[in-house]
């Protein structure tokens, strides 16, 4: 602590339960004004949001109160300053299991009344990473109601650094205690139990408080501005939150919306059965399909499909309208009251009234239509009494296998065992396909749920923070089909505009974590420029807004310790116009820190408990309402002084609509996760516009932004629960791949378990990342890796980046390869061999099996890929990779009309292009090459006698060394010098 701190210390003995008490001092020392944050300067930010019941400027008068605490001081420092020159300081020492300290004001305080929410602003430590044994303060604001009774109301754990404000509304329970009036009386402090460092010490628990406040919640009306309308709109008559304004969102891009399109078209047709039941029979050449309508309004048990000759199955068990019970947690199926039905073309239309056994009322009405093999309800249920709406579940199949799709519904759930899957099954003695899911261009609902790894359960309509319910409209579809790719969701957005670009690049973050790490990072990528690395993304990461742990969203001054703007500028400008890379920002739309400027408590999404949304350490959610608001006006400025050309527009896509829902009654679209994917997606297509280059997020809930972003990490969270990893590609290939390229699998960190991460090399993550069509993730170390997700990646992924997957098939292990319909139902899926054709004729097939080699078919001759090898090529050859065993060693080889890459991985590998025991590459220069060797290469060999070779540094200047031209057996050999980067080589 430094001179200008005021110490109090307190010392408890070690007896198990000791209470101290003791009071606050303070020394006599000069007060200085205190570090407040430089983003509450740049705001000119003095007060809090409410009025303070304590300051918390000074610690005199206030009593500490310890248990199971060796020693304990609350004191007033001037170290950081917040509203003020100083704060206090809570200092506990060597505390253990059931610690807890009580903070005493010097009197008690009557709280003004209403009485409903409480902040607080604390300065913690870290969240992530912490030792085992380690917990976090957590501090109790403790009440006194008027007739005497105790309440203690927690914060939330303080596990951040940097300021940050903690805040709770009170429960309905907690108000109704304290509405006669309530009287602050302390704090209960409890965790800050620590681990012994190195030296056998327990470090002490040091966390800032300041501005205690007591207030009523916010209730002040709030308007946005309205943004463009949603097209397309299955129910014209439907809310649409903000989509109101002028002009069009371009997505989605049909009135079909998720419904797909028929590989093999049919003809459907509708009839009325023997005993009174709708049918939809599609007749098609692959086969005829009959879809029994349910013969209730609210309750679907009796909807049914046969294929062919097969038998009736069930489809929708317990599916149907369920309301909302006295029991909050409740809700049960409602029974009809009144219903009519009747054809009109290929839809039949049914309505009426739905009651529940506690005889509340929805008007139901149901479109129902088949498209192709897929049947559609679109439902709406009017009163804000239904609970949920619900698909049902399958029921009767033979050789039922629910399959997990990777990137299909991965974020749906907070728990990823209750993800969605799609049903494989057979019927009619041949593999058959169920999925069933909801539109999330037309919902109008708040969370969809699902119970185990099956089809999704259906979803629910919570309350809004004024207790009432919206409407149901939802577009609910089961597709049914023998073919795999035809059960997957249309994703209908536009193709992304920039997607060549995100295809022929690979991608990497960068971050400036040091003062001084923009000159490191200039030397590094002006190192990869001289190395023929040049096809790169990098977008920023957040540590360029701030210094420590500043905000670092809703930023347009960048941090001020790196350099601020003006640091920026340059760094910008030689990465983009000196290096040639595309280079673009960290941004956010999706944290607020109550530090920044922007900062307002009405800018905070609320959650099905009117609690703020958390987000990110120290940030609170802000507002789907209100962020493209603020992005119009922080997007420009930013592009105005630093001219990006790409960006990276964090956690969009990896936070699904449905956790990022407002349910705030004051805010049009509340409690509709529809209000949040549209806000999203348009912040995407605004990114876009400003930077005029392509535009990245974080992935993991990407399949719902496909073409609204250009690429994300292609990340799914799945691939860390199962070590299997399996690799089924379908839904990736047939829905994203066409529109938007994702890079690698995501980071290897991402895509490999935690158990198999220090086991395997970037093998396996390349080998999926070819499997899944992705461009590349540059992989910055170990160096050798670095070079091979360059090379092996780069040239191959801008080929089948632009074309669509053709035809799909999966290895067997025995040396066949299956259509996928009958590897899912087989199990074959699970060998992880994969080979896909494309429609410009590229090829790639990569083999995840963990223990089994595969023989391929490569360049017209046989190869044998080891497990994580792969093999690819374009259709006349020009781009030909190779990953696999020669002579039992494994070994590299990428040839392009740019470059031919080889590493023989330290075992002398020859091929026709060149040969090496190490990292070995030629560049095509004009009318010559520039050749290097690279990670452990002791020797390379072209395939021709040059007729000269002038060593080259650094720089790209000749080195004066002696260079012999050795040629043998007309092969020109090359082996590393001193000071030599490069070989200027003329044939």
């Amino acid at each position: 602590m430094n001179e200008n701190t005021q110490t109090h210390s307190c010392k408890a003995s070690k007896a198990k339960k000791t209470v101290l008490m003791c009071v606050a001092w303070a020394m006599t020392s000069a007060a200085v004004a205190g570090n407040r944050p430089y983003e509450f300067e740049w705001a000119n930010r003095t007060q809090d949001d409410h009025p303070a019941l304590f300051p918390l400027t000074s610690a005199d008068g206030w009593r500490v109160e310890s248990t199971k605490v060796e020693s304990v001081a609350f004191i007033t420092t001037a170290e950081r300053g917040l509203f003020g020159d100083s704060v206090t300081r809570l200092v506990i020492s060597n505390a253990v299991n059931g610690a807890a300290v009580k903070l005493i004001p010097p009197a008690p305080a009557k709280v003004p009344a209403p009485f409903e929410a409480m902040s607080l602003w604390a300065f913690g430590d870290w969240k992530y990473d912490t030792p085992p044994g380690y917990s976090h303060v957590t501090v109790a604001a403790d009440f006194v109601a008027a007739d005497g009774a105790a309440l203690s109301v927690p914060f939330e754990e303080i596990n951040f650094p940097g300021w940050g404000m903690i805040r709770q509304n009170l429960t309905p329970a907690q108000r109704e205690k304290l509405s006669t009036g309530a009287t602050f009386v302390s704090f209960t402090v409890t965790g800050a139990k620590r681990v012994k460092n190195s030296s056998g010490n327990l470090p002490a628990a040091v966390t800032d408080l300041s501005s205690f406040c007591c207030f009523e919640d916010e209730k002040t009306a709030l308007a946005f501005k309205p943004r463009p309308k949603r097209p397309n709109r299955v129910f014209p008559e439907a809310p649409q939150g903000l989509n109101t304004g002028d002009g069009y969102l371009p997505f989605p891009t049909t009135p079909l919306t998720v419904i797909p399109d028929e590989t093999v078209k049919g003809e459907v047709t509708v009839e009325k059965g023997a005993d009174g039941s709708w049918q939809f029979i599609r007749t098609g050449t692959d086969g005829t399909l009959r879809v029994r309508l349910p013969k209730k309004l609210g309750i679907w048990d009796e909807a049914a499909f046969k294929w062919n000759a097969s038998p009736w199955y069930p489809f929708a068990t317990t599916g149907g309208v369920w309301f909302v019970t006295k029991n909050p947690l409740a809700s049960e199926r409602g029974e009809d009251v009144s219903f009519v039905s009747e054809a009109k073309g290929n839809h039949v239309l049914y309505s009426g009234d739905v009651k529940s056994a506690e005889g509340r009322l929805a008007r139901v009405t149901i479109d129902f239509h088949l498209e192709g093999k897929a049947l559609a309800a679109d439902v709406k249920a009017l009163g804000g009494e239904v609970a949920s709406l619900r698909f049902g579940e399958v029921q009767g199949v033979a050789e039922r296998r629910d399959i997990v799709i990777p990137y299909y519904m991965n974020r749906y759930f907070p728990v990823n065992v209750n993800r969605p899957a799609v049903c494989a099954c057979r019927v009619d003695g041949k593999p058959f396909f169920i999925n069933a899911f909801f539109d999330w261009y037309t919902s109008n609902g708040s969370w969809p749920f699902c119970v185990g790894n099956h089809l999704v359960e259906g979803v629910n309509y919570r309350p809004k923070t004024d207790g009432a319910r919206n409407d149901c409209y939802e577009r609910f579809v089961w597709v049914f089909s023998p073919e795999f790719g035809d059960i997957f969701p249309r994703l209908a957005n536009p193709v992304a505009k920039y997607k060549e670009i995100a295809g022929s690049n690979l991608w990497r973050a960068w971050g400036a974590n040091q003062k001084d790490a923009r000159e490191k990072h200039i030397v590094y990528w002006g190192r990869r420029k001289r190395r023929g690395m040049t096809k790169i993304i990098v977008t920023d990461h957040e540590m360029m807004w701030r210094d420590e742990n500043e905000s670092f969203t809703f930023r347009t001054r960048t941090a001020p310790g790196k350099g601020g703007d003006e640091s920026q500028k340059a760094y910008t400008r030689t990465l983009i116009d000196d290096l040639g890379l595309y280079y673009g920002p960290y941004n956010n739309y999706t944290d607020l820190a109550p530090i920044n400027g922007h900062w307002h408590p009405d800018h905070v999404t609320r959650d099905e408990n009117n609690q703020f949304r958390r987000a990110w350490v120290r940030c609170f959610a802000p507002k789907p309402a209100w962020i493209n608001e603020a992005a119009e006006k922080i997007l420009p400025e930013l592009q105005r002084k630093f001219g990006f050309n790409c960006a990276y527009d964090d956690v969009i896509t990896i936070a699904s609509p449905w956790e990022r829902a407002d349910y705030d009654a004051r805010v049009p679209g509340a409690a509709t996760f529809a209000a949040t994917f549209y806000a999203f997606g348009e912040n995407l297509l605004l990114q876009k516009n400003t930077w005029k280059g392509p535009v990245y997020s974080e992935g993991g809930a990407h399949f719902l932004y496909s073409g609204l972003s250009d690429g994300n990490y292609a990340r799914d969270f799945y691939f860390q629960q199962e070590s299997n990893n399996w690799w089924v590609v379908d839904f990736d290939l047939l829905r994203i791949h066409p529109l938007e390229c994702n890079f690698g699998m995501g980071t290897p960190r991402d895509f490999y378990p935690r158990s198999m991460r220090p086991n395997l090399p970037a093998d396996r993550f390349l080998a999926a990342t070819l499997a899944f069509g992705h461009p590349g993730y540059f992989i910055w170390y170990p160096e050798h890796e670095e070079y091979r997700s360059y090379f092996m990646v780069q040239a191959i992924a801008a080929r089948y980046t632009r074309a669509e997957a053709r035809e799909i098939r999966y290895g067997d292990g025995k040396g066949a390869w299956l259509a996928p319909s009958e590897a899912m139902l087989s199990g074959a899926f699970m060998n992880n061999q994969i080979r896909v054709s494309y429609s410009d004729g590229t090829r790639v097939v990569s083999n995840g099996s963990l223990t089994e080699p595969l023989v391929a078919d490569w360049c017209g001759r046989a190869v044998t890929l080891p497990p994580s090898g792969y093999v690819a090529e374009t259709a006349a050859g020009e781009v030909r990779v190779f990953s696999g065993n020669v002579d039992g060693q494994r070994c590299d080889l990428s040839v392009a009309p740019e470059y031919v890459y080889i590493d023989g991985r330290g075992t002398w590998a020859e091929f026709a292009e060149g040969a090496s025991d190490g990292i070995f590459y030629r560049l095509v220069v004009k009318d010559s090459e520039e050749v290097f060797l690279a990670d452990k290469a002791t020797k390379a060999a072209l395939p021709y006698a040059a007729k000269s070779v002038t060593p080259l540094d650094e720089a790209g200047k000749p080195v004066p060394v002696g260079t012999p031209l050795v040629v043998e057996k007309g092969r020109t050999i090359l082996k590393p010098q001193h000071g030599v980067v490069s070989w200027r080589v003329v044939k």
